[in-house]
């Protein structure tokens, strides 16, 4: 569901690619790594998708929107939305 998945050796570069569907509006989760906490959370509202994401420091995150849409960014918490 959050699509958090590691692209280098202890997430220093990952993904979160979050595959909504069967009717769940909402998805969070967490996991440590080396390089700190990784978390997104989404929700979906009124046919708009809202992603939260926090990226450790030194690590990068590769985003991909389930509309398609991709965003790289590095550490801090972002917020992404699109339309379903």
């Amino acid at each position: 569901l959050l699509g958090i998945e590691s692209t280098q050796a202890g997430y220093k570069r990952f993904r979160i690619k979050p595959v909504p569907g069967g009717g769940i509006t909402h998805a969070e989760g967490e996991l440590v790594t080396p390089y700190g906490k990784v978390a997104c959370a989404w929700d979906i509202r009124d046919g708009k998708f809202a992603l939260k994401v926090t990226v450790p420091v030194s690590a990068v995150c590769d985003v991909t929107l389930p509309d398609g849409s991709e965003h790289s960014v590095g550490s801090g918490e972002y917020e992404f939305a699109c339309s379903l």
